[in-house]
C-alpha cells in the first residue's frame, strides 16, 4: 500500500487539462535531426548577434527556420506493436504528485527523493528513471540536482491559469489519492479520461459515456475477450476494497462511494462523480463557508469584519485550497492575539497552516 500525497490536508489541486491528456495517451518518439543550417537568416533582427549567449539560445531553441536534433535514448521505453508508446503507471502518478506539492508557480524545492519514492512505494532509482521521462518529453524541467534531492519546476504551469491555456481540472483531495494509489495503468487511464470528460459533460449538463470505441483507443486489452470485464472488475475491486482503507488512514473517515462506473449494453461507460468529492463542489462549498462567517462577524464584532473583508481574497483562496476549518482555525487565533498588527496576513495563515500540516504529516510519518 502506497502512502498519501504530502499535502493531503490539502482541500483541492489544480492540474493542466492538456498535461492530463498528453500523460495517458500514446506518442510516438522521431528523433529529429538538424542540417544546422540556418535559413533565412539575413531577414532575422538577430543576424548581427550571433555571438551573444542570449541570442544563441533563441536560434538554438525557438527559431521555426532550424530544427535541432533531439536523442530520446535515455528514456527506456518500449514501443507497441504500432511503433507507439505510453507512459508507464509510475510516471503519471509522480506527474500527479508533483501537482500536488508545486508552489502556485509551479516550483518545488529540495525534495528529498527517498520521500517521494515512500509516497509512491518505489524505488529511488525509480524516481529518477521517471523524471529523465518526464523531463526529457518537457513535463517538467529539473534543476539545482544535488545527492538525495530534487528541485524542478512544471513547464508551463502558470499558462493553464492563462486566458487562451489549456485550462485545468479542479481535483479533490479524495479524487487525488484514489489517482495516487492506482494498481495499474489502465485503471489510471480510464480515471483520469472519465474526470476530464465527467468535467466537460457536467457544464453542459450532459451524462458521461465514454463509447466502446474510445475505449480500445485508450487501453487496447478491453478488445480482448472479457477484457473490458476483467477492467471493471479490477476497478470494482481497487474502489471498494483497496482505496477506502487508504483515505481513511490519512484523512480519517471512510468514504461513500466515490466514483459510479456502470457498463452499458453496447461497452460503453457511463461515469459519474458524486458531488461530495468533486473539485468544483468542494471550492464553492468552502468559498460559502467562509462567506458566512463573515456576515456573522459583521454583526458581532465591526473590527474583526474589517480585517476579514480587507483580506477577503486571500482568505478565499486559502479555504479553497486548505479548507475553511483550517483558515478558521488560524483566523480565531488572530483575533486573540493582536491581529491589525500582521502586515501580511494571508501569507501568515498560509505558513502556521503549512506547520499544522507538517505536524500531522509527522504523525502519519509521510
Amino acid at each position: 500500500m502506497s502512502k498519501a500525497i504530502i499535502n493531503i490536508h490539502k482541500k483541492t489541486f489544480n492540474i493542466s487539462k492538456g498535461n492530463l491528456d498528453r500523460l495517458i495517451k500514446e506518442f510516438s518518439l522521431k528523433t529529429v535531426i538538424s542540417t544546422n543550417e540556418y535559413k533565412d537568416c539575413s531577414s532575422c533582427p538577430f543576424c548581427k548577434n550571433t555571438n551573444n549567449i542570449t541570442i544563441n539560445n533563441y536560434c538554438e531553441n525557438y527559431c521555426p527556420n532550424i530544427m535541432i536534433q533531439k536523442e530520446y535514448e535515455t528514456l527506456n521505453l518500449k514501443a507497441n506493436s504500432n511503433g507507439q508508446y505510453k507512459l508507464p503507471n509510475l510516471a503519471i502518478k509522480l506527474m500527479l504528485l508533483y501537482y500536488s506539492i508545486t508552489d502556485s508557480h509551479g516550483l518545488l524545492k529540495e525534495v528529498r527523493k527517498k520521500h517521494l519514492a515512500n509516497i509512491l512505494n518505489c524505488s529511488i532509482k525509480s524516481i529518477d528513471n521517471n523524471n529523465i521521462i518526464l523531463e526529457e518529453l518537457g513535463f517538467i524541467t529539473l534543476a539545482n540536482k544535488c545527492y538525495g534531492k530534487i528541485s524542478l519546476f512544471i513547464n508551463n504551469y502558470e499558462k493553464q491559469h492563462t486566458k487562451g491555456g489549456e485550462g485545468y481540472l479542479v481535483v479533490g483531495n479524495v479524487v487525488m489519492l484514489a489517482l495516487l494509489n492506482s494498481p495499474s495503468i489502465h485503471i489510471t487511464t480510464l480515471l483520469i479520461k472519465a474526470l476530464k470528460k465527467y468535467d466537460i459533460d457536467t457544464l453542459l449538463h450532459n451524462e458521461t459515456n465514454i463509447s466502446y470505441e474510445q475505449l480500445k483507443k485508450l487501453i487496447p486489452s478491453v478488445a480482448y475477450p472479457k477484457g473490458l470485464d476483467r477492467l471493471l472488475e479490477n476497478i470494482e475491486m481497487y474502489l471498494s476494497e483497496t482505496l477506502p482503507k487508504i483515505i481513511e488512514k490519512f484523512i480519517g473517515v471512510i468514504p461513500e462511494k466515490i466514483f459510479n462506473i456502470i457498463k452499458n449494453i453496447d461497452n460503453s461507460i457511463s461515469f459519474a462523480l458524486f458531488p461530495a468529492y468533486n473539485g468544483k463542489t468542494i471550492i464553492k462549498n468552502e468559498e460559502s463557508s467562509f462567506n458566512d462567517y463573515c456576515k456573522e462577524t459583521a454583526q458581532n464584532n465591526k473590527k474583526q469584519y474589517k480585517f476579514l473583508n480587507a483580506n477577503r481574497n486571500n482568505f478565499i483562496e486559502l479555504c479553497k485550497e486548505y479548507g475553511f476549518k483550517e483558515v478558521w482555525d488560524i483566523i480565531h487565533l488572530c483575533f486573540l492575539n493582536a491581529f491589525d498588527t500582521i502586515k501580511n496576513p494571508g501569507a501568515y495563515i498560509r505558513e502556521k497552516i503549512r506547520y499544522n500540516i507538517s505536524i500531522k504529516n509527522s504523525a502519519l510519518n509521510i
